[in-house]
């Protein structure tokens, strides 16, 4: 008798920023959609920054995930950040993605992600090889033949606001767009 193939989610480590930082994200949003109707705009409702991309994993890898990312996160304190600036990927004369900067304590959250990225590399997890850059998607061009990029938008600084988590998500895709899930949360629970 054959043995059923485990299930296989898609899934993310990620900074959720949408408690913080929704009202902003849809203030701006309101402004460029109309302009830009071939762009994927994100739900600001779901906003966050990638930490790690998994890709397709198993739910036991998802608790081997759980057991290298508690011990870190554990160590980390709240981070207090803002969002400036409007950029592109890989410029906004010619973006595929279209994306808002980051500041406040962005060098806490390098130093705690490239502290993941050891630990999911030393696990046999795949790692990006680029320089990690805070900072949260907001919309894909859906054609890029057909755009012509975006004329340069200011945002920001908004407030410094403080964000206390870190969640293993689980993406779905849909016609609309991805849909995200939490799987686990983990606190920034350092003093």
């Amino acid at each position: 008798m054959e043995m059923a193939e485990e299930v296989k989610i898609r899934a993310f480590l990620g900074l959720p920023l949408a408690k913080a930082f929704e009202p902003d994200l849809r203030e701006l949003l309101r402004g460029l959609k109309g302009k830009y109707p071939l762009v994927r705009w994100i739900d600001p409702a779901s906003a966050h920054v990638t930490l790690h991309f998994f890709g397709s994993i198993t739910s036991e890898q998802a608790k081997h995930i759980s057991t290298l990312v508690k011990p870190m996160t554990t160590k980390s304190r709240p981070l207090k950040v803002f969002l400036q600036g409007v950029g592109g990927f890989p410029n906004l004369q010619h973006p595929r993605v279209i994306w808002v900067g980051m500041g406040g304590e962005t060098q806490v959250l390098k130093s705690l992600q490239d502290g993941l990225e050891r630990e999911f590399a030393k696990a046999g997890f795949e790692c990006e090889k680029r320089e990690f850059k805070p900072h949260l998607t907001l919309g894909r061009v859906k054609d890029i033949r057909g755009f012509g990029g975006i004329t340069p938008v200011e945002f920001g600084p908004t407030t410094t606001k403080e964000v206390n988590e870190v969640i293993l998500f689980q993406s779905r895709l849909s016609p609309q767009g991805s849909i995200y899930e939490a799987i686990e949360t983990y606190p920034l629970s350092a003093p």
